[in-house]
């Protein structure tokens, strides 16, 4: 279970044996672990208070009220909480979150990388953990390395299209195609 999240080091240090019971405070409760719900309940929260006026009042209601049911659970007694009970509250609430994002923010930018994001998460939850020694990275002259050593840049996805994202985002273009010339200007 903790190979998903590449946290087995990481839990295996601080909790030892893996037990069901630190498992899952590991993965819901722990602001050490990044992957945690409460670590990125917290910085979702973060994030949309900096950038607050970019987004709707649903959406930050949502995020909010994420981060605020958060602190209740976590004085509650871990041996009140029950396994399910934390997954069905995480899952209603990222798809609140998501809810809120798809019905109520316009189509621009920001709503582009936020799809983005959740769209190469989806694709590396889709591949699978991998190993170090197959990890291949896309260099800035657009090409592949192994093991990501220097030069390394940007990790390959696997989601279709993400490659030609990146590449525009370093505004490279894609092998194949031509590139786009600046506007004239006017004499």
């Amino acid at each position: 279970m903790l190979s998903p999240v590449r946290a087995a080091v990481a839990f295996t240090e601080k909790y030892g044996e893996p037990v069901q019971r630190n498992i899952a405070i590991f993965l819901f409760f722990d602001r050490d672990n990044p992957s945690s719900v409460a670590s990125c309940i917290t910085a979702a929260r973060e994030n949309g208070r900096i950038v607050r006026t970019a987004l709707t009042t649903q959406v930050w209601d949502a995020l909010n009220t994420a981060f605020q049911e958060l602190r209740q659970i976590e004085r509650t007694p871990r041996s009140e909480l029950e396994l399910s009970r934390l997954t069905d509250w995480t899952m209603r609430h990222a798809a609140m979150v998501r809810g809120a994002i798809d019905a109520t923010l316009l189509r621009n930018d920001g709503y582009n990388f936020l799809n983005l994001g959740y769209y190469l998460e989806r694709g590396d939850a889709k591949e699978g953990p991998r190993g170090g020694k197959d990890e291949v990275r896309l260099t800035r002259e657009g090409g592949r390395e192994a093991g990501g050593g220097p030069g390394a840049e940007a990790p390959a996805a696997s989601v279709p299209g993400a490659y030609a994202l990146w590449r525009r985002a370093l505004r490279c273009p894609l092998p194949g195609t031509l590139r786009a010339r600046p506007p004239r200007r006017a004499s």
